[in-house]
């Protein structure tokens, strides 16, 4: 075999196990300690509004990761300690942080306008954004993420909602790929969400 013919052919096998090893390394998967949901479809159309009045969409934020959570900021236990958590999650990543959104969807338009949403997610981190929007575009989006949710009326007139309390961790691609859980400790979601950042 000719110098030339055997010094092509190392050339060619290096370049076939190079394509190999990158072809592997981009379908490896995750070990998430939350449940991996990579692959559910999300059609998700609904038009919102952030606490600055302006409109927008999920995919607006396609450039970062997402941490997305529906809420009410009149929630007296579950809404505060998931999102005291989130900052937890937030300074946990050190330099990466910046990667991030956590982005709370209100549930709950009559209480919850601008000035109000705006309020109650700063008080947690001054990075987090405040959506929410009108019933039958909030309706839409709970439909695309099967999010539970319905108002209930107590004795006195006022109401609560109930709702789904875990939280979507959503790529810069859009795509969701791990639901949380609201038990999830933070070191978990910590972990979680490197990998996300680090695929």
């Amino acid at each position: 075999m000719p110098n030339q013919y055997k010094t092509f052919l190392y050339i060619f096998l290096y370049l076939v196990s190079l394509v190999v090893l990158i072809s592997c390394k981009g379908t490896q998967k995750l070990n998430f300690i939350g449940t991996d949901i990579t692959g559910i479809e999300i059609v998700d159309e609904a038009v919102l509004m952030d606490y600055n009045g302006r409109k927008t969409k999920l995919q607006d934020f396609k450039d970062k990761a997402i941490i997305l959570f529906f809420g009410f900021t009149s929630c007296p236990d579950v809404c505060p300690s998931a999102l005291a958590k989130f900052d937890l999650v937030v300074e946990g990543l050190g330099e990466k942080a910046d990667k991030i959104r956590v982005i709370f969807v209100s549930l709950d338009p009559e209480r919850d306008d601008p000035d109000v949403l705006r309020t109650y997610v700063t008080s947690f981190n001054d990075n987090f954004i405040g959506l929410t929007g009108s019933e039958s575009e909030l309706s839409k989006l709970a439909k695309s993420y099967k999010i539970f949710y319905q108002k209930t009326f107590e004795a006195d007139g006022e109401y609560t909602i109930d709702h789904f309390s875990g939280a979507y961790l959503i790529d810069n691609s859009g795509r969701p790929r791990v639901l949380i859980g609201h038990t999830q400790a933070v070191g978990d979601i910590v972990k979680d969400v490197l990998q996300i950042l680090d695929s």
